[in-house]
């Protein structure tokens, strides 16, 4: 099956701001389920043990910017 942007012809910026203005639930939001979501969740009680930032990056394979990002979502 085509992506919608393609099989209507439109750009993914048109698409996701037309999601957007129609409150359309997208699918990646829901974050507390996948590696970034339960690294965010564990952050402060590994800093704690002494983790490093880039070391609770690998011990749930993500990328540091991954990371930043999970946390940003969590606490705002």
């Amino acid at each position: 099956m085509a992506p919608l942007r393609a099989r209507f012809g439109m750009s993914s910026w048109a698409l996701y701001r037309l999601l957007r203005r129609h409150r359309v639930p997208l699918r990646g939001r829901d974050v507390r389920n996948s590696a970034s979501g339960r690294a965010a969740a564990a952050y402060e009680r590994l800093r704690a043990d002494g983790m490093t930032h880039e070391e609770v990056a690998e011990k749930f394979g993500i990328k540091c910017g991954t990371l930043d990002q999970a946390l940003r979502r969590r606490s705002g």
